[in-house]
């Protein structure tokens, strides 16, 4: 074998070359899947692109629900353990053991999702064929050239090539900048910060910054007629999340989050939003829970990282609202027992 190398110059190039590139596939896959394991206990994702575990195949008697939206939704600032999905998931499978029925929660959210984001990121989790989509909503289309004009392919995974043409994830590039930023600065968040080329980054999802830019390129509307403009767009997002729940014959509850800011935009947003979803009620597929006041009589520090995203406990205090009536749709939707057994 070896003499028919020699004599084969260019067969033994190829087969060098190939057995190289291999070597370096395998190589960065489980470099790659190390910063997975190593970043999950933080703000990392899984090899499929969410965060928590690797949900297998639905089983027979499990009920799958996924969780759309931001920062807020994704537990920006807390660990895991302690998001919104991951307590849902714990007090559901509490209330559902004696029906024998297992709960999973698969939070699909992440860092600026918006309204623009939500059915792409459905279709391309379609694999994990979820029975109820659970949509917690607000604060990421709270701007009304944010919401209005953001493009679908910013959105973060449609931005992921590799993911895209693949379905994994991979983190290894993240990794590799916030060490960067770590070496260079000291300290990750300054990175983010200051470093220049993420400074691009941030001014195509910055709030204020895309409000000018982009009304610079697309003519100038009237505040009156971009707002009006921004809820009818996001309106019309999120019925087309509802309308493929009923084409899939899937349950949709959607949450309108806590606000604590000034501006009077988001809650005119919502109202609107809300009137609109009125036509759904009596529908036992879905369900629009409010959760505007939940924390108007708490003590901010107590729930709250940063005046806008959640502590464990406060998670965990959104979680407890969602509880009963996710189990009542559950109860009269899916295994159709009525709401006396709550």
């Amino acid at each position: 074998m070896l003499d028919f190398l020699k004599r084969n110059h260019l067969l033994s190039g190829i087969l060098i070359s190939s057995v190289t590139i291999v070597i370096l596939f395998v190589f960065i896959i489980s470099l790659d899947l190390y910063y997975h394991k190593k970043l999950s206990r933080s703000a990392g994702l899984n090899w499929q692109g969410y965060r928590g575990r690797v949900v297998g195949e639905k089983k027979k008697n499990e009920i799958r629900i996924v969780l759309l939206g931001g920062s807020c939704a994704f537990g920006y600032g807390a660990l895991p353990e302690v998001s919104i999905s991951s307590h849902l998931e714990k007090k559901l499978n509490v209330l559902m053991k004696a029906n024998n029925i297992e709960i999973s929660v698969v939070n699909l959210a992440y860092n600026n999702e918006s309204a623009v984001c939500y059915k792409s990121t459905l279709k391309s989790y379609e694999c994990l064929n979820p029975d109820i989509i659970l949509l917690y909503s607000g604060y990421n289309d709270s701007s009304p050239g944010f919401s209005y004009y953001r493009d679908e392919n910013q959105c973060f995974r449609n931005s992921q090539i590799i993911f895209r043409l693949t379905g994994y994830m991979p983190i290894l590039p993240l990794a590799i900048k916030e060490k960067y930023f770590k070496l260079r600065y000291g300290d990750i968040g300054m990175g983010y910060k200051e470093d220049e080329v993420w400074g691009v980054i941030e001014r195509v999802f910055s709030f204020d910054l895309v409000d000018k830019e982009v009304l610079d390129k697309k003519g100038k509307l009237e505040d009156a007629q971009l707002e009006e403009a921004a809820i009818k767009s996001y309106i019309g997002y999120i019925d087309d999340i509802f309308q493929l729940c009923l084409d899939k014959d899937r349950g949709f509850i959607f949450i309108r989050q806590p606000w604590t800011g000034k501006s009077v935009f988001p809650n005119r947003m919502q109202e609107r939003l809300r009137h609109h979803l009125k036509k759904y009620e009596g529908i036992d597929k879905f369900i629009y829970v409010n959760l505007l006041n939940i924390f108007q009589k708490q003590k901010p520090k107590e729930f709250f990282v940063d005046g806008l995203h959640l502590t464990g406990k406060g998670n965990e205090r959104v979680a407890d609202a969602l509880t009963k009536p996710m189990i009542s749709m559950i109860l009269k939707a899916f295994l159709n027992n009525g709401e006396e057994k709550l």
